[in-house]
């Protein structure tokens, strides 16, 4: 309510513009470009859930900043959505072996995918719940991004098992946290 009148100085924003802005922040910027970068690979991960598109600004971020935790903790993630988990294998121990509560949160997560990937049902839905007792005190953006998406894991798996109370209740929980484009087209095929 206090800044709302100055806004009608503004332009409406524009998605295609915002993007092309931060993609040219990313290839010549000196002070923003990591965040640039982090921005466009979380865009494409997120809002656009476009792996493939993410992990062009994730390698680079990794690439650049090989002794950063949060950028090797998105690198890894965007891997296994790209299906490259022997890529992905020890980013994630190495995540596990943080002391960081979202390192861990993550962690657990994507150690879940992997168990996912490998028809493991039984050992996934450990490690998401795993992920979800981490902490319940944390509520920044990446904390809850990630329960969501540990929440939509399990609404998946409780649709494969049969289980239609559950499907709604962790689809639920998944979109009151994060209503990120892979959860909700995750939900809508589940019939939530």
């Amino acid at each position: 309510p206090i800044y709302k009148p100055f806004t009608i100085f503004f332009p409406d924003g524009n998605k295609s513009v915002g993007l092309k802005e931060l993609e040219l922040a990313a290839q010549k910027s000196l002070f923003s470009k990591a965040e640039a970068l982090m921005f466009l690979s979380l865009i494409h991960l997120r809002e656009e859930y476009n792996p493939t598109a993410s992990a062009k600004y994730s390698v680079q971020l990794f690439e650049n900043y090989p002794n950063n935790w949060l950028f090797q903790m998105l690198h890894a993630e965007v891997l296994i959505e790209t299906k490259k988990m022997d890529q992905a294998e020890p980013l994630v121990s190495a995540l596990l072996m943080r002391t960081e509560t979202l390192a861990l949160l993550a962690g657990y997560y994507m150690k879940g995918l992997q168990e996912v990937a490998n028809n493991k049902p039984d050992a996934a839905k450990w490690a998401f719940h795993k992920a979800l007792s981490i902490s319940s005190k944390n509520k920044d953006k990446l904390s809850l991004g990630y329960k969501g998406l540990a929440y939509n894991e399990l609404g998946k798996i409780a649709y494969a098992e049969g289980k239609r109370d559950w499907v709604k209740k962790y689809f639920k929980q998944a979109l009151d946290l994060a209503a990120f484009k892979k959860i909700r087209q995750d939900s809508k095929r589940c019939g939530y």
